[in-house]
């Protein structure tokens, strides 16, 4: 906050007291709107104040004094601050904690009050105080008895109070505009916390159920009333209804067609008024409950944006970050309902309706968690979802009993009862109750058990088909004779009557999942089936009759779903037309994909929506279209297979696309067709990405070989299959192979098509990979600049391609030690590349493990370990837990370094032994298994075990040796282990001598000396001199150490930490010995100088002696001296006078000469003189005669010109006189058309002052009295 103004000390009129300067004064100092520059204070006030503004009021917010606030420290300051601002009448002393004692605590909110909440107090009766505190009084006997009060308010705050009551009374109050104002600059205010009113409203949701309410259903009555006696405190319905204290759930266990759907559904209508929401959830497995969690969220961001559009855009801002903060988001940058739906899906559904359940005052909730009959499926989600604190409802319906913790069983027979089965037939075929009928009608619900899905069945049918009832009767004993199952029976009798149309969409319908079929996936089938797209209504005609027989039921978001009983029925039914359909299923869903740049988020989140039925299609590939022992049938099967392994792709479940291609190539022999090719390829691309490298190796190079004898050699498929063999050998990591075929791949795209050619481009970004990978800086860096600026400019900057760039980019700076600069990049890429991917997409969890590395390099091992354990869980859930996958391994091993840095060596070691032995399964040896045994002897090391760590140290090194070769990082990595153990062992000859080889290879490595590793190889090199007692030594390498860790890797490392310590000791050690020598030098500087004293006294005395000698030999020299210079002074003056007496002469005759020039002179000038007299006197008679002669004709010009200004001015003055009497003529005209205006406006404001004063009078009839008993709206008053 800047500092704008600065006030002077009388414009500031209220002050603000903290008592804790760490918590109250940082939240005072937040709440400024501006904050001033500070005053000059009198010299007796020592306080220090913060200045600033609050809508207008001028606070000076003081602090007491830290570990004083106590009563008299409050009292003095009080004073200072009136003293030194003499207009401040008003002082808050606002708390931030604590409480009014209230045992038990009272359920209204407003009876609970607490510091941080405002209470203003005002009683007009006299003798008694506005406000008391709580220590001003005393219980006894029952009686409150008054200890005291506290000051009066300030008279003009009564003032103030008593002019807020009568515009109150007379409906002149602005609460609500001052409440809307506080809103808006505010919208914390608005969420309701512990402190504050509770605001329940913002919690209610209205139903939106994925069926609508059954209008037919009848009894369950004994249900309904074991639930309201599980979840409320009431003995009958009649009974007003209170919560149980805590979170109560009930299950609806029963059978399969026992009406627990319904029966639930039937609840949530039925008691709808007495929760605030109601939320249905899918319970079936993790994948559908994480469908339900986002439309719950979505319909809570519906309800509580739905006037944002009508809002200015300030306020509708307020309420999306008001929506946000209930959410548990960070809303500041969100400002539609798609960018909040957005955050909530990077965030987790279910953690975000999480938090919005946990909110205090939002405790009537009720969750009803349908089909929950494998609670393995969904059993971490669930609980996730549920918060922590005990509020809400939960109502199960499973085929299993226990199946939810603490939760109470309600057992669901299967059939009705028999007047409710009659009842509910005769609702729903809207038959009228016939006595000749009644036994046939009995017969027909007893002979399907009383099912309720049975009976709604037969009802449907009976309405449809308005046939009499024995017919039906009749159909239905012939059916249960021939089939063992009730349910069968019906549902047979209603397909039977279905059109041949009708009959294939039911039969397509069960090859998918059951729940939530959009229109959109069926109206896909009009390209791939002929007779959905033979008509316009075919498909409209078929979905109508399978509604009409309840064998389909519609949904309001536009989406269908079957009852999972009649689903399972159709397809065994039809089990000999399931082959025929599995092409056709497939190829619908299949055909709604898109994929690359055309790819929208609208069409990202469908495939999420669709990922059942996409499982669904999965299962029917690998049963059906290819299976095991199999081929494909045609060309269209394996373009199908195709788009699903495609799909699976841009999901990131590459087991499962990898699976696809697997089963679609098993038989692929002769001449493979394009398609073929593109598989070939896309499948070892799917093989890479598990480490599968050889066989994607292979897989590549047939699909190179294939598209090079179709199209030749210079294609721009076979550029492609090039460049992805080119990423599997830099995946094993031969960078130089890998970078060879890149350029070659470059060349010759540059030259066949362009150089600006989106292939080119992905070619150079992947040689600035693989430069990146083989430490080629400089080079990547320059074809990572030119690719992101092409490709910037035609796809944006956050395209997923564009942040492989800058992963790259983040990449270089990690390996050039520039941690926190990479972390910026690599949470950049993370982000955008999880809104663009998921959270389970592989590219979304390499970036997080590369996030994880670079917490270990900045010493934040915790967050490291947290972040692969998340890594770890995703990479279970897509290749399966326990399995040999290079990157769980790889993952494992991570694990296991933060564990060991975090000395939890147990679990580390446990961890690296399964990782390598995994590694040595899979034969991988230079990236998993020796690394990984290095990794082992440094754990080892830690704990003490030098010989077993040794052994596995010089095992690591013998292996990198053959395999990596001498100068490569992972023998430079080993070599420090070993030497380290040494160094342990107290063999420090053996232990430098290492060092100085493997500082040796990283100076070769990187061209210089400041790298992390070299400089960590200096740090262990001083710790050795240390133990040596080569200090200076040792402190040189320490201090270079130091110095580069901190720079390189920061300051608050634990290598750096270290190195400064050390660092520390060791010259701690060399100015002890500094301190020691130079006291001897000191000893020794005082006898030197105690010597040269004694011998500059001698030399003294000597130079004394010296000294005399030459005073005396110079006063005879001085004396000679001056005799001479006395005689030759006087030899001078009689030279001196003698020479005066001769310049007198001289002078004397010169005198008498000039003295006779003089007299001639002057006597020539008198002569002159009086002839130059009678000249002037001549002269200037001549002059005053003619001076008289000009001044006489002077003044006669000067009378006449004198006359002709008088004249001039009476003329002037005359027309002055002329203009000023029509101006004052003018102006009594100006003044009398003022005066009529004025008139007028005067009539006219006493005409709007009439009419204003009416429309006040209308308004006061109609307006409703606000209360003002609380003072929200202070600071804006």
């Amino acid at each position: 906050m800047e500092d704008l103004i600065q006030l002077t000390r009388k414009e500031y009129t209220i002050g603000w007291l903290c008592a804790l300067p760490d918590s109250e004064l940082i939240a005072a100092r937040s709440m400024l709107d501006v904050q001033h520059k500070r005053c000059e204070l009198p010299s007796d006030d020592e306080n220090s104040y913060t200045y600033g503004s609050i809508n207008g009021h001028n606070i000076v917010i003081a602090c007491m004094p830290s570990g004083r606030p106590r009563t008299n420290s409050t009292m003095k300051l009080t004073q200072l601050l009136s003293r030194s601002f003499p207009n401040m009448r008003i002082h808050l002393f606002v708390g931030i904690g604590g409480g009014i004692p209230r045992n038990p605590v009272p359920e209204n909110a407003k009876d609970d009050i607490h510091l941080g909440d405002v209470v203003v107090g005002w009683n007009k009766r006299a003798g008694i105080p506005s406000l008391v505190q709580c220590d001003f009084q005393r219980l006894e006997v029952g009686e409150d008895e008054l200890l005291g009060t506290l000051d009066k308010p300030d008279r003009r705050l009564l003032n103030a109070l008593t002019t807020l009551e009568d515009n109150h009374h007379n409906g002149r109050t602005e609460f609500a505009e001052h409440l809307k104002r506080s809103r808006f600059s505010h919208p914390v205010l608005l969420i309701a916390y512990r402190a504050g009113i509770p605001q329940p409203e913002e919690y209610h949701i209205p139903l939106d159920f994925p069926d609508q309410r059954d209008l037919s259903f009848k009894g369950r009555e004994e249900i309904f009333a074991k639930i309201r006696k599980s979840f409320w405190l009431s003995n009958s319905a009649s009974e007003p209804l209170v919560h149980r204290p805590g979170r109560q759930v009930v299950s609806l266990c029963g059978l399969d067609g026992s009406g627990k759907t319904h029966t639930a559904l039937e609840y949530a209508y039925r008691y709808s008024k007495e929760y605030s929401s109601t939320f249905w959830f899918n319970a079936t497995n993790k994948i559908e409950l994480e469908k339900s969690a986002r439309k719950a969220i979505w319909s809570i961001i519906n309800i509580n944006t739905r006037n944002a559009d009508r809002d200015t855009k300030e306020e509708s801002n307020q309420t999306y970050l008001r929506v946000a903060h209930s959410l548990g988001l960070d809303g500041r940058s969100i400002t539609s309902d798609e960018g909040l739906m957005k955050a909530v899906t990077e965030s987790s559904p279910i953690k975000c309706l999480n938090h919005w359940l946990y909110q205090e005052p939002n405790s009537r909730w009720l969750l009803i968690l349908d089909n929950y009959d494998d609670p393995t499926a969904c059993a971490d989600s669930l609980r996730d979802l549920l918060p922590a604190r005990d509020a809400g409802h939960v109502l199960i319906t499973s085929r299993i009993q226990k199946c939810f913790e603490s939760c109470t069983d309600i057992e669901m027979f299967a059939g009705m009862e028999r007047q409710e089965a009659l009842e509910l037939l005769y609702k729903i075929s809207g038959k009228k109750a016939r006595a000749d009928e009644h036994q046939t009608v009995v017969s027909i619900v007893d002979s399907v058990g009383r099912l309720p899905l049975a009976i709604e069945l037969i009802g449907a049918y009976l309405r449809k088909y308005s046939i009499p009832v024995d017919s039906y009767a009749e159909s239905l004993e012939e059916n249960l004779k021939e089939r063992l199952g009730k349910l069968h029976a019906v549902c047979e009798i209603s397909f039977r009557k279905l059109t041949r149309e009708a009959k294939h969409m039911a039969q397509l319908l069960s090859l998918i999942g059951n729940e939530d079929i959009p229109y959109k996936l069926l109206e896909a089938g009009r390209e791939v089936v002929d007779w959905m797209g033979s008509t316009r209504n075919a498909l409209n005609k078929a979905i109508g009759e399978l509604l009409s027989l309840s064998l389909l039921s519609e949904r309001p978001d536009n989406s269908y779903h079957i009852h999972p009983l009649v689903h399972r029925w159709v397809r065994d039914y039809t089990n000999n037309a399931v082959f025929k359909n599995s092409l056709l299923v497939v190829d619908i869903v299949t055909s709604t994909f898109v994929f690359g740049d055309e790819r929208t988020e609208s069409q990202s989140a469908y495939q999420y929506r669709i990922l059942p039925h996409i499982e669904c299609c999965s299962e029917i590939f690998f049963k059906y279209l290819a299976p095991r022992n199999g081929t494909l049938i045609n060309d269209k099967s394996k373009r199908i297979a195709y788009n699903l392994a495609r799909i699976y792709t841009s999901l990131g479940n590459i087991p499962k696309s990898s699976a696809v291609y697997g089963r679609s190539l098993q038989d692929a022999t002769g001449q493979p067709s394009c398609l073929d090719l593109k598989m070939m390829d896309a499948f070892g691309v799917s093989l890479r990405l598990q480490g599968e490298y050889d066989k994607a190796l292979s897989w590549c190079n047939q699909a190179l070989d294939g598209t090079k004898s179709q199209g030749g050699n210079d294609s721009p498929e076979s550029f492609i299959i090039a460049a992805h063999i080119a990423a599997i050998f830099q995946a094993k990591g031969d960078y130089a192979e890998a970078i060879t075929r890149y350029r070659w791949v470059l060349e010759q795209q540059e030259e066949k098509i362009g150089y600006l050619h989106p292939q080119t481009l992905e070619t150079r970004h992947q040689l600035a990979g693989a430069l990146v990978s083989s430490k080629e800086y400089v080079e990547a860096v320059d074809l990572l600049e030119q690719v992101q600026e092409e490709k910037e400019k035609k796809l944006g900057k956050y395209h997923p391609s564009v942040l492989g760039i800058i992963d790259n980019v983040a990449t270089i700076l990690e390996a050039q030690n520039s941690y926190h600069e990479a972390l910026r990049y690599y949470d950049l890429v993370y982000e955008s590349r999880r809104n663009a991917l998921g959270e389970n997409h592989y590219a979304t969890l390499g970036s997080k493990s590369r996030i994880a590395c670079v917490y270990e390099k900045l010493g934040r091992y915790d967050e490291c370990l947290a972040q692969h354990q998340e890594v770890l869980k995703q990479l279970e859930n897509i290749f399966g837990v326990g399995e040999d996958h290079r990157w769980i391994l790889h993952t494992i091993s991570s694990m296991a370094d933060a564990s060991m840095r975090l000395e939890r060596y147990n679990e580390a070691e446990t961890m690296y032994h399964k990782a390598h032995a995994g590694f040595k399964r899979l034969l991988i040896r230079v990236d998993g298994e020796l690394p990984t045994a290095n990794k082992i002897a440094r754990l080892l090391r830690d704990q003490g075990k030098y010989q077993e760590a040794l052994q596995w140290s010089e095992e690591a090194e013998l292996g990198f040796q053959e395999e990596a070769g001498e100068d490569s990082y992972y023998l430079l990595t080993t070599k420090v282990c070993t030497a380290s153990i040494h160094a342990l062992e107290e063999d420090y000859g053996k232990a430098l001598e290492i060092y100085e080889q493997v500082l040796k290879g990283y100076e070769k490595k990187h061209t210089r000396k400041d790298h992390a590793e070299a400089l960590k190889t200096e740090l262990s090199m001083g710790k050795i001199f240390l133990k040596q007692g080569l200090y200076q030594k040792a402190l040189e390498f320490l201090t270079r150490a130091e110095k580069g860790l901190s720079e390189t890797i920061g300051p608050g490392h634990d290598y750096t930490l270290e190195a400064a310590e050390l660092q520390s000791h060791a010259r701690h050690i060399l100015d002890e010995d500094a301190r020691q020598k130079q006291l001897e030098e000191e000893n020794r500087q005082q006898r030197i100088r105690e010597e040269i004293r004694q011998e500059e006294e001698r030399k003294t005395r000597e130079q004394e002696i010296e000294k005399k000698q030459k005073q005396q030999e110079e006063e005879e020299r001085r004396r000679k001296q001056q005799e001479e210079e006395e005689r030759r002074r006087k030899q001078q003056e009689e030279e001196y006078k003698r020479k005066q007496q001769e310049e007198e002469y001289k002078r004397k005759q010169q005198e008498e000469g000039k003295k006779r020039k003089r007299q001639e002179e002057e006597n020539k000038r008198k002569q002159q003189e009086e002839e130059n007299r009678q000249k002037q006197q001549q002269e200037e008679e001549n002059k005053r005669k003619h001076r008289e002669e000009e001044n006489k004709r002077k003044q006669q010009e000067e009378e006449e010109r004198r006359r002709k200004q008088e004249e001039e001015r009476r003329r002037k003055q005359q027309e002055e006189e002329n203009k000023r009497k029509h101006q004052e003529e003018a102006k009594k005209q100006r003044e009398q058309e003022e005066a009529r205006k004025q008139r007028k406006q005067e009539e006219e404001l006493l005409q709007q002052e009439e009419k204003q004063r009416e429309k006040e009078k209308e308004t006061l009839k109609h307006k409703r009295k606000w209360p003002w008993s609380r003072w929200n709206c202070f600071r804006e008053n």
